[in-house]
């Protein structure tokens, strides 16, 4: 019998083997996704099973850690470092929600904004993501929370402080931002391109200030945010199209 399996590691190996074997299994999972979509209560369904399967992982994550006999503390349940580490984390948490307030406002405010949300957004698959119902709006949202909440403690906290025991820090910090894009492959390569900043930027939040809440409130800010931004799109589509549509005057300018 490996050593390992006689020392309380063996919880925590078990635990991080579970997360991957979800992880390996999620091309799988957005296939069989695929196939539903279009069905009735297809993407409500998705939902639902994403949020069991996150919390499934978040929980399986911390049990792995608390019962290897290691303390919450070293996985970001803790306050914020004292002095500039936590001011700068606070810092950039702010920075976030303010861009995400900003985005938000320019997208009620503009149509031109509106539009090129719209043109960036032309390249990434969602279709079995994007809300389109008030139903589907308010579940989205649900399982925004979930995802600032449980990603974060997977990827941001459980992850990064298991693979630092066995390698340097900044090397567990680049595995944790891969193992944190790669599960949004169903969004094809732009959408990815999209995710990796964000995964990096949440990072660096968390070990920065050695706490994990401020990088799960900007998370959740984010996703939330997505999901009005889908909602802001939707209501304001026929008046976009019609604005592209009426012929605007000219004048002609004099030489």
């Amino acid at each position: 019998m490996p050593d390992w399996m006689n020392t309380p590691d063996m919880f925590l190996i078990g635990a991080l083997s579970f997360i991957a074997a979800l992880l390996a299994a999620m091309p799988l999972i957005d296939a069989r996704q695929k196939k539903r979509e279009g069905q009735p209560g297809a993407r409500l369904s998705m939902y639902r099973e994403a949020m069991i399967m996150l919390w499934t992982m978040a929980i399986v994550a911390v049990l792995g850690w608390m019962l290897s006999g290691r303390p919450l503390q070293d996985i970001g349940f803790t306050q914020l470092h004292d002095g500039w580490r936590g001011m700068v984390a606070l810092g950039l948490m702010v920075l976030a929600l303010g861009y995400c307030a900003w985005q938000l406002g320019q997208m009620l405010a503009s149509s031109a904004a509106r539009q090129s949300v719209r043109k960036q957004l032309a390249g990434v698959e969602l279709g079995m993501v994007r809300a389109e119902t008030k139903q589907e709006a308010w579940s989205f949202q649900a399982l925004s929370a979930t995802a600032g909440i449980t990603e974060e403690i997977v990827f941001r906290s459980v992850l990064i402080a298991a693979l630092a025991l066995v390698m340097p820090l900044w090397g567990a910090a680049i595995i944790s931002v891969i193992a944190f894009t790669l599960p949004h492959a169903y969004q094809g390569p732009a959408g990815m391109a999209r995710v990796l900043p964000t995964g990096a930027f949440l990072t660096a939040i968390v070990l920065v200030g050695g706490s994990l809440w401020p990088a799960i409130i900007a998370h959740w800010v984010i996703d939330m945010t997505a999901g009005l931004t889908f909602a802001i799109l939707d209501h304001f589509e026929n008046k976009d199209q019609n604005n592209l549509e009426t012929p605007h005057d000219t004048v002609a300018l004099e030489a």
